[in-house]
């Protein structure tokens, strides 16, 4: 009855005066409760995204409101997007910032009546995914460095080491296993994920669609981060533990190690950066031409096998293919202590610092002193922007780089 004098009276439409009463209603505290059955109350609502500024950036349809998070919506947003490496965060027409962990309705209130809902969508800046190393990383056993020397020795002038670019499906699990083992535990799902995505066959629509189990989706940093294009270098002993000798497994010197066979001695994710449009040569950091920039994600050799240059060599390859896809720069988040010294060695220079920050932290008394922990500063350079706008991020590596080409 109230509907139709409104209609009545103001010339609108049932739907518009329907909606009319009921925000008359929630503002006078009066309580409206449907006798509809469950699956009768679905609320099916068209959701546009806009830019602070007022632009039209997504549109989400048939969305239930009373059921979907706001925090599906952010992922779908996310792709609708494709992927930035930013965070993302949406907020109502009053100007209240969406739960992710509560149903959309319970964020947009009276909000919800209209058809289509309007939010603005926020882009903050990447935030980083916590530590990359909790602990030091071991160091060669006394075994190890026994069975580096018998490999040298019997591949005498032949290299010891393959380097594999193409995953091999024999070696997964151990590779998979070596990365997550060097780094930190929390980061398990995110190696999965990118170990994953290494191991999809490369298609043209994997380069505009990326497959859902190869984006990596962190509700508590509200980010959906596009592993996709994710690469996977291994390197396997040559020959394998199998043709070392008869005697090597009862060998006493070789107690403990765990070598898998066949005998994976490092692997590297990787990744390619675009958008990187060069830097000027009075440009802080000096010239660095345009071009794509090669991440390596996560880097990790057999601590019984690092005697024999695993890394370096890894290193080496990486850097000549780089260049020779015309990459501007390669970059990686270096794990601290004797990650930092490796990097620094082969001529990686620090673009975005780490800076001591002191009483941080859950469960931490802002007013301790004694508790230090660290954070990403201030980028040194150009390339150091783009670098933390776009690389993975962690709170205890600052983001080396080595320039391959400045002109």
């Amino acid at each position: 009855h109230f509907g139709s004098r409104v209609r009545c009276h103001f010339g609108a439409s049932r739907a518009q005066a329907a909606r009319f009463w009921l925000k008359s209603c929630v503002g006078c505290g009066v309580v409206v409760r449907s006798h509809l059955p469950t699956s009768a109350m679905a609320l099916l609502r068209t959701i546009h995204i806009t830019s602070i500024a007022g632009n039209p950036i997504a549109q989400v349809t048939d969305i239930d409101v009373c059921s979907t998070t706001g925090w599906e919506v952010v992922c779908q947003v996310a792709q609708a997007l494709g992927f930035p490496s930013t965070s993302l965060s949406l907020v109502t027409q009053s100007a209240a910032v969406v739960d992710n962990n509560l149903p959309l309705q319970d964020s947009i209130g009276q909000d919800g009546c209209d058809d289509p809902i309007f939010l603005t969508c926020v882009l903050e800046p990447p935030r980083a995914v916590g530590v990359k190393c909790e602990k030091w990383r071991s160091h060669t056993s006394k075994g190890g460095m026994f069975l580096a020397r018998k490999i040298l020795r019997l591949a005498g002038n032949k290299p010891c080491l393959r380097i594999c670019r193409e995953p091999d499906l024999a070696v997964r699990d151990p590779v998979e296993q070596l990365i997550m083992d060097s780094f930190a535990p929390r980061l398990k799902e995110l190696i999965q994920v990118a170990v994953r995505a290494a191991y999809q066959p490369a298609t043209a629509a994997a380069f505009s669609t990326p497959a859902e189990d190869c984006v990596f989706k962190d509700e508590a940093l509200g980010a959906c981060i596009d592993l996709s294009l994710c690469r996977l270098w291994t390197s396997m002993v040559v020959p394998t533990i199998n043709t070392l000798g008869e005697g090597l497994a009862s060998d006493r010197c070789y107690a403990g190690l765990d070598i898998p066979t066949p005998a994976v001695a490092g692997a590297v994710l990787w990744r390619l950066l675009d958008g990187w449009r060069g830097a000027a040569h009075d440009a802080a950091g000096g010239a660095v031409v345009a071009g794509p920039v090669l991440e390596v994600l996560f880097a990790a050799a057999n601590p019984d096998l690092q005697e024999l240059g695993v890394m370096g060599q890894l290193v080496a390859e990486l850097e000549q293919v780089a260049t020779q896809i015309g990459c501007a720069a390669i970059a990686i988040a270096a794990v601290p202590h004797q990650g930092k010294r490796f990097w620094a060695k082969h001529g990686y220079v620090v673009h975005v610092p780490l800076v001591e920050i002191a009483g941080q932290g859950d469960g931490v008394d802002p007013s301790d002193s004694s508790v230090v922990q660290t954070t990403l500063g201030e980028p040194q350079s150009a390339l150091g922007e783009f670098l933390k706008a776009k690389m993975l991020l962690f709170t205890d590596t600052p983001l080396v780089a080595k320039v391959l080409r400045t002109s």
